[in-house]
């Protein structure tokens, strides 16, 4: 017997079993909808396609409210949590964003007028519900023969539910990711020919975008958190535990615990002080490389001491058999060569000449700080700016950490002078962050941690077309804003320098080259060469991170020798 025979009698026997159920239920159905006769039949069919029409129109109702809405910068289930919340709380949209720190959203204006339009009434299905029902007798009994392979109307409403949440996503990417040659912005905002916004897009998954105060603290900026991959697809994000601490921030936008502020206003917990703070940090990744580059820039190196992390993730308990979680660990120059957490690759060395064990706690990894200060998420992330006075956590928010070592640290600082968030240039560096993070920082991770090829063929286009897009706007200025050095950039460069090292490689990246853009390559080297930022730049370091803390996606640790992008930036 063919297997194709064998499985189409294995249906019908399943269809008969169902069927014979769906009638016992019926018979002996002890709700409000029991009936014995044919009338009660038909009446509990009536009420099933009411209901079912009472969904439909409920799906098309939120589809139409929130149709047009769009939120740069974040991910889709980011924005799919705000908009359910919305809607079920019936709480506007404006308020449930402004809970988790993003102060606009906005709408496409043409989407708005079709936001005008009634929604069905639901009188009209119920006509056509009725005319449905009240049949010819004959047909009601064909329709009632056939009532044994119909579903529940529970049922319909999930897969209605379901298609129309996927629906209002989609809406949210498509407007998101529209862009049209220098009119429309990645983010949805849109620009005039020079680069200058004419409205204010919404940033709902990136940095705050309101002018830092350095009194109060930067409003949630979706710099946050790490708590998983950056692949920010709801439906296509990676599951593998070995990466939930590899990105950070502006993946996973509400729910942050680390989240103080060092400031000078009366009463500051964290107020600032030289010698107070200590910054946890690793050479290897981006986020933790943008506080390690600010810090230099401001010369605030004898005002906030460091720890550098090793660059290959250890088990962060090894003493404990069944605790297998993976991370940052502090380096041993004692220790014993090491290998990757599957016991395979290297060996590696147990420290670095800038690497350090923890001189505060003698801690052994940064999971152990994090539990120190009471940590609840299990999360732990780099970097991490600590209170050497209240031995606690101040921090773990890369974009607020930059703010706080631009501003709040001026009267200890050697260049005090040097501003990295300007105010006249605040609006601007906040555009670029908000459509660079999703795309290019953000990015790399979504091509290469995708799990579908329409989830990578998405993410590399978007990466692309934003990489070009810096690429033509360098061709005619030194910086991003200009002729001046900002918080934007830093953001871009330590990306930049890992693309062709790494991200071609590893993630997939390999439509474009820094090394192959003239003007990207120009911008690197001019970066590199400025005062406090070459130290902060250990490509060894970087590489051997990337190529052997996670063995799913490179068993053997073996580290690609690469183009040497180290010597292209460091000619003239």
């Amino acid at each position: 017997m063919s297997s194709n025979r064998i499985q189409a009698e294995l249906e019908a026997l399943r269809n008969k079993k169902l069927a014979q159920e769906k009638r016992k239920n019926l018979k002996s159905d002890a709700g409000p909808l029991q009936f014995t006769t044919a009338d009660g039949f038909y009446d509990k069919q009536r009420a099933l396609k009411k209901a079912e029409a009472k969904s439909r129109n409920d799906a098309k109702a939120l589809l139409r409210r929130y149709k047009g809405y769009f939120i740069p910068g974040a991910s889709k289930e980011d924005e799919k949590k705000i908009l359910e919340e919305a809607a079920n709380s019936g709480i506007s949209v404006d308020e449930v964003a402004k809970k988790y720190g993003f102060q606009n959203v906005e709408q496409n204006d043409k989407e708005k007028e079709k936001l005008e339009e009634v929604v069905p009434n639901s009188d009209d299905d119920d006509k056509i519900i009725n005319e449905t029902i009240d049949k010819a007798p004959e047909d009601q009994e064909e329709d009632k023969k056939n009532v044994d392979a119909t579903e529940d109307g529970d049922g319909d409403d999930k897969i209605i539910n379901d298609n129309i949440h996927g629906t209002v996503e989609g809406q949210v990417e498509v407007e998101k990711n529209v862009d049209t040659v220098e009119e429309v912005s990645l983010d949805g905002g849109v620009e005039d020919a020079s680069g200058n916004e004419k409205d204010t897009p919404i940033i709902l998954s990136t940095e705050k975008e309101e002018e830092e105060n350095d009194d109060e603290p930067i409003e949630a900026s979706a710099d946050n958190d790490i708590a998983s991959l950056e692949v920010t697809d709801a439906n296509e994000s990676s599951e593998n535990p070995e990466l939930d601490e590899e990105s950070k921030d502006e993946s996973q936008k509400p729910d942050v615990s680390w989240r103080n502020y060092i400031s000078d206003k009366p009463g500051s917990k964290f107020p600032p002080e030289s010698g107070r703070y200590h910054l946890i940090t690793a050479m290897a990744c981006p986020w933790a490389h943008r506080t390690m580059i600010v810090r230099g820039v401001k010369g605030l190196e004898d005002v906030i001491s460091i720890s550098i992390v090793h660059p290959v993730w250890q088990r962060t308990k090894p003493e404990i058999p069944n605790d297998n979680h993976c991370g940052w660990v502090f380096a041993n120059p004692d220790g014993p060569p090491l290998r990757n957490t599957t016991g395979l690759g290297g060996p590696f060395p147990p420290a670095f000449p800038n690497t350090t064990v923890d001189p505060i706690n003698n801690s052994f990894s940064v999971r152990d700080l994090y539990e120190l200060a009471g940590d609840k998420d299990g999360k732990y992330t780099v970097p991490l700016l600590w209170d050497k006075t209240l031995n606690t956590i101040v921090s773990n928010e890369s974009a607020e950490i930059i703010r706080m070592f631009n501003g709040s640290f001026n009267k200890f600082a050697k260049n005090p002078e040097i501003d990295l968030h300007p105010k006249e240039l605040s609006s601007k560096i906040d555009h670029f962050n908000s459509w660079i993070y999703p795309t290019l920082n953000n990015g790399v991770y979504k091509c290469g941690l995708a799990i579908s090829q329409t989830a990578y063929d998405d993410a590399i286009d978007l990466l692309t077309s934003a990489f070009d897009r810096v690429a033509s706007i360098l061709q005619n200025q030194p910086f991003l804003a200009g002729d001046t050095f900002t918080e934007a950039d830093v953001r871009l460069f330590v990306t930049l320098i890992r693309f062709d090292e790494i991200y071609v490689i590893y993630f997939k990246t390999n439509t474009r080259s820094v090394a192959h853009t003239p003007s990207l390559l120009d911008y690197c080297r001019r970066i590199y060469k400025m005062p406090g930022v070459s130290e902060t730049c250990d490509f060894d370091q970087i590489k051997m991170h990337y190529f052997c803390s996670h063995p799913s996606l490179n068993k053997l640790s073996i580290i690609p020798r690469g183009p040497n992008f180290k010597s292209l930036i460091e000619k003239s």
